[in-house]
């Protein structure tokens, strides 16, 4: 019988947990998580293209899919039994900010205005004292309501109702992306998604600066001019959304694909007086020594 070889030669077979049917297929609680998820990475991943989405004929159709992102996410929501509080918490936040905003369209009393705050009916007054045009056109320009003896706290409602819908959009994004891309499966996806999109802006960009034809698109002009870059006017508002294509391509090459979405990091191994990485089999990095045989 030879002495040297033993059990602990063979590399023995590695045990693995059985696996329920279920956990492979995709369940029906599902559906509204992963319908959020394209929803919510349609609206990213198109909106850049379509001149950032300033124009005001493609803000309704943006806060619609937005809209409908929430919804879905709600059906995850109340899918997965409803959030924590943590994340009640957080949605009480922004709610109440954007109340607080919405509040001052109502339409108020003069007395309460005069007490909510005096000095903006003084500056209502004198910009209604100072405009060329009557009182009633200033009203109707500015957004006003026409209801007698009532005023909203605002100054420019119109301007504050097209700001609130904007806030309201980013928030709701916000909720979208916490509750939708909890997963680091799901947010390995997005950065994949944000990061290949905007190289794909960057080539168009870069296109069409060598054939610059003074049109965007070879085909949009500028009214008001700009220094564009892709279908961007300015260049400023580029650079801000490729800073988050960049931050989504860091978060991607930090994080790779692996099996279960698991991050492999690497623990130092020495043999002698030589050394090398290897990933370690706890997934945590670590100083192994092993004294020669």
């Amino acid at each position: 019988m030879n002495k040297g070889l033993s059990l602990d030669t063979y590399p023995q077979p590695r045990r693995t947990a059985p696996v329920h049917p279920s956990a492979s297929r995709l369940q029906l609680r599902d559906l509204p998580g992963i319908g959020s998820q394209l929803v919510a990475g349609a609206v990213v991943c198109v909106t850049p293209w379509i001149f950032g989405g300033v124009q005001a004929s493609i803000q309704p159709w943006l806060a619609a899919a937005v809209a409908c992102a929430l919804v879905l996410c709600l059906g995850q929501v109340i899918s997965r039994g409803g959030l924590r509080a943590g994340g009640l918490a957080a949605t009480a936040l922004l709610l109440a900010g954007l109340g607080l905003v919405a509040f001052q369209l109502l339409p108020l009393d003069r007395s309460l205005h005069e007490r909510l705050s005096p000095h903006g009916v003084a500056l209502r007054k004198e910009m209604e004292s100072s405009a060329p045009s009557t009182d009633a056109s200033l009203a109707e320009h500015l957004g006003i309501p026409a209801i007698p003896n009532k005023r909203p706290l605002s100054l420019y409602p119109a301007a504050t109702r097209r700001e609130l819908t904007l806030l309201s959009m980013a928030a709701g994004m916000f909720l979208v992306g916490a509750v939708s891309f909890a997963a680091p499966r799901a947010q390995q996806w997005l950065w994949i998604l944000i990061a290949s999109n905007g190289a794909l802006l960057v080539f168009l960009g870069i296109v069409q600066r060598l054939t610059w034809n003074g049109l965007l698109y070879w085909q949009v002009p500028l009214t008001e001019g700009g220094g564009p870059f892709g279908p961007f006017v300015n260049q400023n508002n580029a650079g801000g959304f490729l800073n988050l294509c960049l931050a989504g391509a860091l978060g991607w090459t930090s994080m790779p694909l692996g099996k279960r979405g698991r991050r492999w990091e690497w623990s130092l191994k020495t043999a002698g007086p030589s050394g090398r990485f290897s990933p370690g089999r706890d997934g945590s990095s670590a100083f192994r020594r092993f004294s020669p045989a």
